[in-house]
Formats: structure tokens, sequence, C-alpha cells
């Protein structure tokens, strides 16, 4: 029996499926991720040689002579469409940089909206690492990928055109094992599940592969984990490694040195490049958004949309306000001093001593307060690094709080000189 495959590079497991579970048949491959799926001449070649092919298995494409509607004139019944495999919703995050013919292709192809986003908004690295968390997923607008993707599916699914439809069964299987090693690249047990489905629509008789012996044809490709944040927020039975898998830095790569290498290759593209050019559902929900310069490019964009919460923020604040109290510490010591040094006196001796020990008392004070407040923006700058606005905030209240006590001061001794 000879068969044949048409689609993207999901043929490559369904090829590695068939040869399980149809032993004996002879397996043709026309892969649309390669670079002769983009020769017209190649493709009617490949079309015609396929008269004498029991069935042909063939996802839908647009190409001229290997598109569905040419293949069916062709092939009639022997001809059956397939499903090609998507799902967002276990890598909400997962996004390709840069339009088809020139797609960002380090670290990998695989970026995520969450390092991209942070890049743009002169995120560090550190902070970039701490947002991967459902709080991001949410401020993105990327908490609802999985009812999105699943609606993609089924939209793709409404119009007939497949043969074999997939949705139920994707759906099903995500909820109960790591049915994909990233949005587009379905895990071997998955795609042999499906073609059980197609080898039962056609009545060809076959062998299921044990559950443990299915082969992953697409692992040997870039792979993205599924965070345990999303495991959690949709009570996934299943947990997998929390590192990337990219080939380029040598195969597990953690977290941390993922952010860093797209950091890295951002820095040398033109920003006007660096936007979220697919999947498609992804792309719509950040152009109705309020992240719409990552789609569409704006110079300025970047530095007004600052919604995303900084996760680490939190610890450079608490740090802070530890800075500033002990900036102002000995602020609450002098306005002690001032009130013991203001007590009413009894007699003008003692009210000429009272003015005289004050006004040194003052000097003093303003010979402290200025340490205080240089001691402040020591502590402040140290704290917040590079983050000039929230300096500036802190350097007022620091200059607020000195002006205070002075004015306590003043008072005070108007108070005396009064008195007298």
């Amino acid at each position: 029996m000879r068969i044949a495959f048409i689609g993207n590079c999901q043929v490559e497991s369904f090829a590695v499926s068939a040869r399980h579970m149809l032993g004996d048949a002879e397996i043709s491959v026309f892969d649309y991720s390669q670079s002769y799926s983009r020769d017209e001449e190649a493709r009617r070649r490949y079309a015609l040689g396929l008269h004498s092919t029991d069935y042909v298995f063939a996802q839908t494409a647009t190409f001229t002579h290997t598109s569905e509607h040419d293949l069916r004139e062709l092939l009639g019944d022997r001809l059956v469409t397939i499903a090609n495999f998507y799902f967002r919703g276990l890598f909400p995050d997962s996004c390709y940089v840069g339009d088809f013919t020139a797609r960002l292709d380090a670290p990998s192809t695989l970026h995520s909206v969450i390092v991209l986003d942070g890049f743009r908004r002169g995120l560090s690295e550190e902070a970039v690492c701490a947002n991967f968390s459902n709080a991001s997923l949410a401020a993105l607008g990327l908490a609802d990928s999985w009812s999105s993707s699943m609606a993609e599916m089924r939209a793709r699914e409404a119009g007939g055109v497949l043969d074999v439809r997939l949705g139920d069964l994707m759906e099903e299987a995500c909820r109960r094992y790591p049915a994909f090693l990233t949005m587009n690249h379905p895990s071997g047990r998955l795609v042999t599940e499906y073609f059980c489905k197609v080898l039962d629509h056609v009545g060809l008789r076959y062998r299921r592969p044990a559950e443990d012996t299915y082969p992953d044809a697409l692992a040997r490709h870039d792979m993205v984990p599924i965070h345990d944040f999303v495991a959690e927020l949709y009570e996934l039975p299943y947990r997998t490694q929390q590192s990337w898998k990219i080939n380029a830095l040598g195969g597990a790569t953690s977290r941390e040195d993922y952010v860093s290498a797209c950091f890295a290759a951002y820095a040398q593209q033109d920003p006007a490049k660096l936007l979220v050019h697919s999947p498609t559902d992804l792309v719509a929900a950040l152009r109705a958004s309020a992240f719409r310069h990552l789609v569409e490019h704006d110079g300025a964009a970047a530095a007004r949309h600052q919604c995303v919460p900084d996760m680490s923020r939190r610890s450079r604040e608490s740090r802070l306000s530890g800075s500033l109290a002990h900036a102002l510490q000995p602020l609450g010591t002098l306005l002690a001093g001032v009130s013991a040094a203001a007590q009413p006196r009894a007699t003008a001796g003692t009210t000429d001593s009272g003015l005289q020990g004050l006004t040194e008392r003052l000097r003093t004070m303003e010979q402290a307060a200025r340490q205080a407040e240089a001691a402040s923006r020591a502590d402040i700058l140290a704290g917040i690094g590079g983050l000039r606005d929230r300096l500036d905030g802190l350097h007022r209240l620091a200059r607020l709080a000195v002006g205070l006590a002075v004015l306590v001061l003043v008072l005070e001794l108007a108070h005396l000189l009064l008195a007298r």
C-alpha cells in the first residue's frame, strides 16, 4: 500500500506514526516547512506522481497543485483532508516575531510576549523573569488563551473542509497529558491518537503502539515549557520541565538564560521589526488592547504602557521604604530637641540663655538636616538605581520633611521672642 502526507512540519510526526501503525506501507511526504515546497514546478511534479497512491492525507493549503481543491480534482475519494494542529492554551505567551519571510530566529523562532514586552518597556532581565505569572498573562490579555485557541481550531473545522475533525480530541488530550511540545508541534501521542481516527474513517486496519512507545518526531526541534502557573490555572494533572529546549543554546535552557539570550537578540534588531506577527488570535487580541504597540510599530508607545506588573519592584520598594525611614530618623531626634528647648522660661535671664541655646541648636539642626537630606538621597539612589522618576518623588518628600522641621523651629523661636 502507498500513502502520502502533505502539510506543514507536522507531517514528520504523521509519517513516523504511520510507519509504526502500518508496517508494510510505502510512505511519501511533502513538507511545506521545507524550501523545496516553494517551487511551483516541484509541487506540480509531486502531485502528478500521486496517481498510483492509495491514500493521500493532506492538510488544507492555498498552494497551487497541492491545495485540497486541486488534489480533490486529481484524486477524488483517495484524498483525505486532515487537521493542522494548533493550540496556544498551554503556551499563552508564545509568539513569532517578524513576518513569515523575515521571522526572527535568534535565539529561537519561539518567543514570549512577556519577554518582548519587558524588553520594549526597558525592564531589567530580572524583572522580566519575575513577570512570568498569571498576573502578567491577565494584564497582557492572554488569560483566555485556552478558549481563544479552541475557538480558532473550531472555526477552521466549521467549514466542513476537514474529513476528520480534531478539536474535541485535542482539548480532551491536553487535559490529560502534555499533548503539545509548542503551540503548533503536537506530541507523538496526540498525533497517533488522531491518526487512529483518520484510519478508522477510511476503514484501514492498523496496530496501535504501546502508550510508552509513542515516537516524538518533532522533539528534535526547539520546545517551550508548560509553565507551572499555567498548569495551576487550568488545574492540569501533570507538570513538565520548567526549561526551554533551545538548540542554538545547547539544549535545556533556564528561564534566566532564555530571557538573557532574547534580550541580546532584540538589542541587535531595528525596533520597528520587533513586532508579534503570529499566531493570528494573539495578534488580534493585542491589537484590540493597550498593547497594540507590540503588533504595530510606534516608537513612543512602549514607554507609555506600564500596566504589566513588575513583580521584582515590590522588593525594591521595601528597601526604599527602609532607606527613607533611616535617612529621616535624625529629623525625629531634632524635633524632640526643639520641643525640649522651647519650653517656657520663668525669667528674662533664662529666656536669653534659652534663645542663645536655641540659636545654636538651630544651626546644628540645619547642618544635620542637610546631612539627613544628603543621606536620604544617597540611600534612595542606591535603592532604585536608574529609576529617576521615583527618586525625584522621594527627594521631594525628604525636602518637605526638612522644611517642616525648619518651620517648627521658626515658630518656636517666634514664640520665645514674643514671650519676652
